[in-house]
């Protein structure tokens, strides 16, 4: 319905991102768990995580990982740790899996403006240098500080553009942006 995250978009993120065995990835609204297994089949990251809330989804996903473990066994092919885990992103157990990953994936273009305001308070106590991809940007890229915005996180993300390989995304015309935060701890957050 809001547009899938294709294996050919993925593989672009992972090219165009850099993820080292020192990244944390975590895929917030992660669904059956693609991104996440993808992610751990195909870099050398320390760990992935996918949190989802909805009931379906995180049924599928239980399939996934012990199709994924199945086949990756029995093609001798090696994977990152990861975990699959049925829950509310924004819930505070969740709080430090989100606050210690460096590398941050949500597909938000179905959530609402609550949901991503919440999103960006979280987003607020990411590690210096994190990155955010993201279907909707958190910030525009033409972000300028004014008074009334001091308190945004756009006062302290870099925003970039990345465009989708034709046909790597389920819907027509649409656009990743890839946010990094620098110099978290000078900020102030409402």
């Amino acid at each position: 319905v809001y547009g899938e995250t294709s294996f050919d978009f993925i593989s672009q993120m992972v090219e165009e991102i850099n993820i080292t065995q020192d990244d944390v990835f975590i895929d917030l609204g992660s669904g059956v768990g693609q991104v996440v297994v993808q992610v751990a089949a195909s870099t050398r990251a320390k760990l992935c995580i996918g949190i989802e809330k909805a009931e379906v989804p995180s049924r599928y996903a239980e399939n996934v990982n012990l199709m994924f473990r199945t086949w990756m066994k029995w093609f001798g092919k090696k994977y990152g740790e990861y975990q699959l885990i049925k829950g509310d992103f924004l819930a505070d157990e969740h709080r430090e899996k989100i606050m210690s990953s460096s590398i941050v994936f949500v597909n938000n273009f179905a959530f609402g403006p609550n949901v991503d305001h919440m999103l960006k308070e979280r987003f607020a106590e990411l590690k210096d240098g994190a990155k955010i991809v993201s279907s909707k940007s958190f910030c525009p890229l033409n972000f300028r500080i004014t008074d009334r915005n001091l308190s945004d996180i756009g006062t302290i993300m870099y925003v970039k553009e990345m465009q989708p390989r034709s046909g790597s995304v389920s819907w027509t015309g649409y656009v990743y942006s890839i946010s990094s935060l620098f110099v978290l701890s000078h900020f102030c957050y409402i």
